[in-house]
């Protein structure tokens, strides 16, 4: 599987892709945090979601846990991207075999912090996005939350990458398929001129 860094501009471009491929006007826009944290940022500057209302959840994921130590953090600044490209692959090639293994039960046990969202009125659209969707036990779990709490409404998941096309969700709409993309908010991406 090849891996992308993009930077800034090259992100601007991707998620300009993305929007034109939307072609609804979601009444509510929800980002799983952290990757979505740009991604919402971008979308609440665009004329076709100004009357979208824009919430954000965090889900832990084991993989992170390890990510976020100091240690972990210089390593991966401070690699070579080769190294950290095959670091990207093994660690793609590992989740691809868990989609295998995902249960129902794994699911229900994945933590989420509650999803609390005071509308005026239940949404008819919904748009899930995030910057990648990996094994998709997270878009998973947010989509069956919101599904919950708003039975009546179409819930659309959206993505710049959909890494694995054997993902437990399918994304509705998404830039690219079967990459593996490093973006400026990366744990291990360096500015052009650190590369």
């Amino acid at each position: 599987m090849k891996v992308e860094t993009l930077d800034e501009k090259q992100v601007s471009i991707a998620l300009t892709q993305l929007v034109q491929k939307i072609d609804f006007r979601p009444e509510l826009i929800v980002g799983i945090l952290n990757g979505s944290a740009e991604i919402i940022k971008y979308l609440k500057q665009q004329d076709e979601f100004s009357e979208s209302v824009f919430y954000q959840v965090k889900l832990q994921r084991k993989q992170e846990t390890v990510k976020r130590k100091k240690i972990m953090r210089f390593l991966a600044k401070q690699l070579p991207y080769f190294i950290v490209d095959f670091l990207r692959k093994l660690e793609s090639a590992k989740a691809r075999k868990s989609i295998a293994a995902i249960t129902k039960e794994n699911l229900e046990k994945t933590k989420i912090i509650p999803i609390e969202i005071a509308l005026k009125k239940e949404p008819q659209t919904i748009l899930i996005i995030d910057d990648a969707i990996d094994t998709g036990k997270t878009m998973y779990v947010v989509k069956k939350q919101l599904q919950q709490k708003f039975p009546k409404a179409t819930v659309y998941v959206a993505c710049i990458a959909w890494t694995l096309t054997d993902a437990i969700v399918k994304p509705d709409y998404f830039w690219k398929k079967e990459v593996l993309i490093r973006y400026p908010w990366s744990k291990d991406y360096k500015s052009r001129k650190n590369a």
